[in-house]
């Protein structure tokens, strides 16, 4: 039996190509008979880059990380396109839990990278906009981009999660600083509202419900600035802590299916097609996987083919079609923290279970 596992990365524990060997490893483990192709799958998050970097070159840079410390990083191009991953600079996993505050993090290491990557001659630049520990609709990387802003009193203003409220006017750079901007996300959220960037993504970045008011009210202080661009109206305008809104807002960029333009660069629908079993996950499963995220739209492609799910954690009760089943590393007797530590030895033991599963199941 041929078997394809193309998982998300599990984040802050695994990453996608890792967790895939080791449940392959399992799975052979008790059933010496299965083929298994592990590949390396991304919905614009972490991974992206690992996704697609075949006959690609490598940039390497430093940059400044959410807070401000340095970091290194790369991207890549290939002809006249650079492919940037904001989680490179902006990214949650960048940041120890206690240090995560969209108050106070924001996206200018990511305006660093697209600065050089503009300076190499690169016509074209993808952005997958996924994992990001900012709400700061993206102007920290617009003012390394150049631009500029103030509050009322002439004072200028380093943009973040708590200071966009306090933004009254802003000057863009003289000269035109960055090529064509792509933003590649799946994320459909729009801008602000009861279903933005804010109040849907803001708490898992380490947000407190007194946190909520200030966050949503700075997005919606920055939409004001463009009163004729009904910026709820671009589907995804809320991706990434409103990055993808700002960055068409300012910069005129286009948003985009970051899977559809993943999928393609791996040619994922063939390889599909030549498996009998499919084997996806990620590190969390709950109701927002039903709504375009990764598993779901690899749920999809699946059609008419036989697929497994296998996450790190999975809401209770969660239901997705087209699964044989759902299954998760954490178990009701540890909690999250232990599951994460211990995920390469659940990773391996849970490999083992699906071996036997398949051998039974197939026989």
């Amino acid at each position: 039996m041929k078997i394809l596992i193309a998982f998300d990365s599990f984040k802050g524990s695994l990453t996608s190509i890792k967790a895939g060997e080791l449940l392959k490893q399992g799975i052979q483990k008790s059933n010496s008979e299965a083929m298994c192709e592990v590949i390396s799958v991304a919905d614009g998050g972490e991974g992206s880059l690992e996704m697609i970097k075949t006959n690609k070159q490598k940039h390497t840079f430093t940059a400044l990380n959410p807070l401000g410390k340095l970091v290194d990083g790369y991207f890549l191009s290939s002809e006249n396109t650079a492919y940037i991953e904001m989680a490179t600079t902006a990214g949650l996993t960048l940041l120890h839990k206690e240090e995560r505050n969209p108050l106070k993090t924001n996206t200018y290491g990511l305006g660093e990278q697209i600065l050089l990557a503009s300076k190499k001659g690169f016509k074209r630049i993808v952005i997958f906009a996924g994992g990001s520990a900012t709400n700061d609709a993206g102007l920290g990387a617009l003012q390394a981009l150049g631009f500029r802003f103030y509050s009322k009193t002439e004072e200028e203003i380093i943009p973040n999660g708590e200071s966009l409220v306090h933004i009254h006017h802003f000057m863009s750079p003289n000269s035109k600083t960055v090529p064509e901007i792509i933003v590649a996300t799946d994320v459909t959220n729009p801008f602000y509202g009861p279903n933005g960037a804010t109040y849907v993504y803001s708490t898992q970045k380490g947000a407190t419900q007194e946190m909520l008011p200030i966050l949503e009210e700075g997005i919606k202080n920055i939409a004001g600035f463009f009163p004729k661009k009904e910026i709820n109206q671009l589907k995804g305008s809320g991706a990434a802590g409103g990055l993808a809104g700002g960055f068409h807002l300012f910069l005129g960029a286009k948003v985009t299916s970051a899977t559809d333009l993943l999928f393609k660069h791996i040619n994922l629908k063939n390889k599909i097609n030549e498996a009998d079993l499919v084997i996806t996950g990620e590190g969390r499963l709950d109701s927002q996987s039903k709504n375009g995220k990764l598993v779901s739209r690899i749920l999809h492609l699946c059609k008419p083919k036989k697929c497994i799910i296998l996450a790190g954690e999975v809401e209770e009760d969660l239901v997705l079609e087209k699964a044989l089943y759902i299954s998760s590393l954490k178990t009701h007797s540890m909690n999250t923290d232990e599951a994460m530590r211990d995920a390469e030895s659940l990773m391996i033991q849970k490999g083992e279970e699906m071996g036997n599963f398949i051998k039974n199941k197939f026989a």
